[in-house]
C-alpha cells in the first residue's frame, strides 16, 4: 500500500502540474523540455503536493510532529534543488544522464532534508 500511494501521490502532483500549465500556456507543459527556472517551480509544485499528500498518509503510520509540512516542504526542495544541479553541471535534463542524476540527487537531498524530524521523533521517544 506503501508504493501505492506514494505512486498516487505523485501522479496527483504531475496532473496538477500538467492541467495548470495547459492553462496557462495552453499546451501541455513538457517538464523536460522547460527551462531552468520554468522546471524548477513545476518541481516544487509538484513536490509540495505530493510531499504534502504523501506526508499526510504516512502520518497515519509515524505519528511524527510535522511531518507533513516537512515532507511536504522537502520533497519540493529537493525536486527544486537536484533539477537546479543538474542544469548548473551542464547535463541535459532530457537525456537518459539528467534523469538519472535528477532522480539521484533528488532522494538523496529528499532523505537527507527528511532524516533531522524522524532523528527527533527517535530522540523523544527514547527519551520516554
Amino acid at each position: 500500500w506503501w508504493i501505492a500511494a506514494t505512486a498516487a501521490c505523485f501522479a496527483l502532483g504531475v496532473v496538477t502540474v500538467e492541467e495548470v500549465g495547459t492553462l496557462i500556456t495552453g499546451s501541455r507543459p513538457r517538464v523536460a523540455f522547460l527551462g531552468a527556472g520554468a522546471r524548477a517551480v513545476s518541481f516544487v509544485t509538484v513536490g509540495l503536493i505530493a510531499g504534502t499528500v504523501l506526508g499526510a498518509a504516512q502520518w497515519l503510520v509515524l505519528r511524527v510532529r510535522h511531518w507533513v509540512v516537512a515532507c511536504g516542504a522537502a520533497l519540493g526542495a529537493a525536486f527544486c534543488l537536484a533539477s537546479l544541479l543538474v542544469d548548473v553541471a551542464g547535463v541535459p535534463f532530457a537525456s537518459k544522464a539528467g534523469r538519472i542524476s535528477f532522480l539521484l540527487l533528488s532522494g538523496l537531498l529528499f532523505g537527507g532534508l527528511t532524516s533531522w524530524p524522524l532523528t527527533r521523533a527517535g530522540s523523544r521517544a527514547a527519551a520516554r
